[in-house]
């Protein structure tokens, strides 16, 4: 069967295969499967259809969704279509039941949300893990102090500890903000919404939601069946932690160069040269950094395929979910490559000689000047600086303002004792503050998926109550009790 037959013809191939979304359908036909399963079983539920009539279709659509290739076939619109003629390939006219009450419109969009779904929660189970690891590390190198970089410029000393810290608050800033797009955006039902604009079909559009584990519905019909913003919501809220760990690559990158050589990656993240067997190339950090550029085109064309399009839906928003899943599927894989580099990396010791090297103790002498001296703050900043543009050194400057002997790097450090500072106290509260912070989002997480597990269970005993009428029709048996 195809959709278009009775009005238009059979169609040209050729044509019919260039607006046919089948092969990105691939990605998600287990979805489709769930999501019409879902409304199959809510029909009988609600008596709309024979009873065992759904248990029929139910069993072929779990029978698919063990082996999507039995829908997932070239020729046909999308894998809705698909769907249909598999089960009319069996069942006849009684397959037909399926189709009453839905459009593509309204269980594409409820497929793509549970595939987006599932791909954040993968993506926030990625991200504890490597927070949970960024803090490990940095309990490891509390001591191992580094020069701080502004501009690319070594500016003051700190520690890898503190740098690793810094890291993880951003990913847990990018954490939630995920978890919250998925949460207030993302996990919202647009069942029974049709085409545009409803059905005449008395669904229970709240009870739709609760059995495929949405939080809500979404309330309009036709926002809920015609947009992809929870998609360009998703994929932008993923692309906040692909910004943290590509940073974070450009810093490994350099920092293990042997110039500066402040770190050592693991093994396995480096290549060699065919030509030059010395070279230690820094490859899956020169990837990821390519990478997250590549996805920067994926959420633009999110954003353009939606910005230019009328009200209702246009086949234009099938083209959408392939840069959506890129982006999500990309950024998990990202983060799982940055945990593993974590675990492997080291601190050479040749940052503190760096920072000894350097006269990044200048910031202290100014502000020392200033306090014990009674000097303001800018006119002792300028006295440094000319002291510095004469060729003088911190020892030769510390003498001739009269000042101690400037700090070493690690005094340097230990003598930044604000909140969130490098000084060892505040790095040893900053981790427990951060600790208790992964937590609080674990915690927050195991709710989130207890809730979608309750969803699954719902659907569950539904699906068994309607097999258990496959030799009747509607039958007078109780619906069993959401």
């Amino acid at each position: 069967m195809r959709y278009r037959e009775k009005l238009l013809g059979p169609g040209e191939e050729r044509l019919v295969r260039y607006t046919s979304s089948i092969r990105d359908d691939q990605a998600i036909a287990g979805e489709v499967l769930e999501v019409l399963k879902a409304h199959v079983a809510h029909l009988a539920e609600r008596k709309l259809i024979p009873r065992g009539s759904a248990a029929r279709i139910i069993r072929l659509l779990e029978e698919a969704r063990k082996d999507t290739g039995l829908v997932l076939r070239e020729g046909y619109e999308d894998v809705h279509e698909a769907v249909e003629a598999y089960l009319e390939e069996r069942l006849g006219l009684e397959a037909g039941w399926a189709a009453l009450g839905r459009s593509r419109n309204d269980h594409v969009a409820a497929a793509l949300r549970l595939r987006a779904r599932r791909l954040l929660l993968d993506l926030l189970a990625s991200i504890l893990g490597l927070r949970k690891t960024l803090l490990s590390k940095a309990e490891q190198h509390m001591a191992d102090v580094i020069p701080a970089h502004t501009h690319f410029q070594p500016a003051q000393p700190t520690t890898l500890a503190h740098y690793l810290l810094s890291v993880e608050e951003a990913l847990a800033d990018s954490w939630r903000h995920i978890h919250s797009t998925l949460v207030d955006v993302v996990d919202k039902s647009p069942l029974g919404s049709g085409a545009a604009v409803g059905t005449t079909v008395p669904l229970d559009r709240a009870r739709l939601s609760q059995l495929l584990g949405f939080r809500e519905p979404v309330v309009n019909t036709l926002y809920a069946s015609s947009s992809r913003l929870f998609l360009f919501a998703a994929a932008s809220a993923a692309y906040t932690a692909m910004l943290v760990v590509s940073r974070f690559a450009e810093d490994m990158v350099l920092w293990s160069h042997p110039s500066l050589g402040y770190v050592e990656l693991p093994p396995a993240h480096l290549s060699t040269s065919s030509l030059m067997p010395h070279k230690r190339n820094p490859v899956t950090m020169e990837v990821l950094r390519a990478r997250a550029v590549e996805l920067l085109g994926d959420l633009l064309a999110l954003a353009g395929i939606e910005a230019g399009l009328p009200s209702g839906y246009s086949l234009d928003l099938q083209e959408a979910s392939r840069h959506a899943w890129r982006v999500l599927s990309e950024t998990i894989e990202a983060v799982s490559v940055v945990e593993d580099l974590v675990k492997g990396l080291q601190a050479t010791g040749r940052g503190v000689e760096e920072a000894g090297r350097l006269p990044l103790s200048s910031p202290d002498l100014a502000e020392r000047l200033s306090v014990e001296k009674g000097v303001p703050y800018r006119e002792a900043h300028r006295t440094v600086a000319s002291m510095i543009a004469e060729g003088l050194g911190p020892d030769a400057i510390a003498k001739r303002l009269g000042l101690e002997a400037p700090l070493t790097p690690r005094e340097s450090v230990e003598s930044k004792n604000v909140l969130g500072a490098p000084a060892p106290g505040r790095v040893e509260e900053a981790l427990r503050v951060a600790w208790e912070r992964v937590r609080t989002d674990e915690k927050g997480f195991a709710e989130t998926l207890e809730a979608y597990a309750r969803g699954e269970e719902e659907l569950g005993r539904l699906v068994a109550w309607v097999k258990g009428g496959a030799g009747g029709d509607n039958g007078d048996t109780q619906v069993p009790e959401a």
